[in-house]
């Protein structure tokens, strides 16, 4: 079965310009939304306790702050 939220296959022809984009965060926020993620899937046997996820503000609070560093790169296809 397919994936219904699947990307379309994308042609690209000579001079087409192609742009690629990275956007960087740092570990707190990794570790903010992947204890988000890790509560949000139980697997077998059932999941884990829900609590706050860690946080980067102070005092403590639900959330996170973030800035982005982000890195661009185009090229012109062959």
């Amino acid at each position: 079965m397919r994936n219904k939220i699947r990307q379309q296959d994308i042609d690209i022809y000579a001079n087409d310009k192609v742009t690629v984009e990275l956007q960087c965060i740092d570990k707190p926020v990794y570790t903010y939304w992947l204890t988000l993620m890790q509560q949000g899937n139980p697997g077998p046997g059932g999941g884990v306790t829900p609590c706050n996820p860690p946080t980067n503000i102070s005092p403590e609070t639900l959330g996170y702050f973030s800035a982005h560093k982000t890195q661009t790169i185009s090229i012109i296809a062959k």
